[in-house]
């Protein structure tokens, strides 16, 4: 992903923070301050993590110690990818939101207020996630013959345990963070007080959010499609799972959006009844001078009358979906495109 430089901090930053932020925001800014930049942070941490869990691989016996193991790709896909899916996502809510702004009336100090919200979360519940996903991995290994540690024990099941533990806590805070920023989305875009339709810039500012949202959920599923043993995918949980995530991002693209559509369903009507009016004059003047037999007026009622004709038809044609043509497209094949090569795959599969 990109990882353009942006002050997630804002230039506008609040005198007194309004609430305690979580641990989670501390990572995000240890990050934010990494001395050769994003992009080199996360090369660094997935290598990290690969040399982690080859080195639990092989403790473990999972595969001879110097043998590279494909399944600790796999697995240290889950403590980096959400994590730099966040970080992105905070660079495109900041940048989204500046485009968004002269959309409403929020003075300096609101507009700073909100943008805070944006890239710092609430303590206590990123502390309960921490503790949600402990609770989660410590209940997934207890049974050996379904946990992923297998019989490890001593400080091989320590090992891969802080592994599991990482992983999951990783994907419950990208999974708290899509929907606190979504619901913030939400809620600024349903207070829009300058809504218009000629110039639609800053209400589609948040389309590119919300899109790369779903398209970095969608692609845990497709990472899941493509990389885990085709046995796996075709139980009934897994495909249970896979089509939440897909329904969660189409849900995270639309919902949030949903106050701009109705306000610009708003405006739109109003638009249409104001050309209506003035439609419905200009053929009632018509009438009149053609009962009158006035024929001086015949040729500019007549222009007039074509000319809001013209708008009348422009304003239907105006999309009341505050995203750009396309994008709609685009998210529906990042859905189907990775269901269609796992079908493909499995008939080959069966084949050959």
């Amino acid at each position: 992903m990109a990882t353009a430089s942006v002050d997630v901090r804002g230039p506008a930053a609040v005198e007194t923070p309004p609430y305690r932020t979580s641990w989670f925001d501390a990572v995000i800014a240890f990050i934010d301050r990494w001395p050769l930049g994003r992009r080199a942070f996360f090369i660094g941490y997935a290598a990290f993590w690969l040399a982690y869990l080859h080195v639990y691989a092989w403790l473990s016996g999972t595969v001879a110690v110097g043998s590279f193991d494909a399944s600790s790709m796999v697995r240290g896909f889950y403590p980096v990818y959400p994590l730099a899916l966040v970080d992105y996502l905070r660079i495109v809510a900041i940048k989204a939101w500046r485009d968004y702004r002269p959309a409403t009336d929020l003075t300096d100090a609101e507009a700073a207020r909100f943008e805070f919200e944006l890239t710092h979360a609430r303590a206590w519940p990123l502390a309960g996630v921490a503790a949600a996903a402990a609770f989660v991995a410590w209940v997934s290994v207890q049974d050996p013959t379904t946990s992923q540690l297998g019989g490890a024990t001593g400080p091989v099941f320590a090992i891969g345990l802080v592994a599991l533990w990482v992983g999951v806590v990783t994907v419950f805070a990208l999974v708290y963070e899509v929907v606190r920023l979504l619901r913030l989305v939400g809620r600024v875009v349903s207070a829009a007080t300058h809504v218009n339709l000629f110039k639609p810039e800053p209400l589609y500012a948040f389309s590119r959010l919300t899109l790369r949202a779903a398209l970095g959920l969608i692609a845990i599923s497709t990472f899941q499609l493509l990389a885990v043993p085709i046995d796996v995918n075709a139980r009934a949980s897994t495909l249970v799972w896979l089509g939440m995530i897909n329904l969660a991002a189409g849900a995270a693209f639309v919902v949030p959006l949903r106050g701009m559509h109705d306000r610009i369903v708003a405006e739109k009507r109003t638009l249409q009844a104001a050309a209506s009016d003035r439609l419905e004059a200009t053929i009632a003047r018509l009438h009149a001078a053609v009962d009158a037999n006035d024929t001086s007026v015949d040729d500019t009622l007549t222009k007039r009358l074509a000319g809001l004709i013209q708008e009348r038809d422009l304003l239907a044609h105006l999309p009341t979906w505050p995203w750009q043509a396309g994008t709609l497209r685009t998210l529906a094949s990042a859905i189907v495109l990775p269901v269609v090569i796992w079908i493909m795959t499995r008939l080959l599969g069966r084949v050959f």
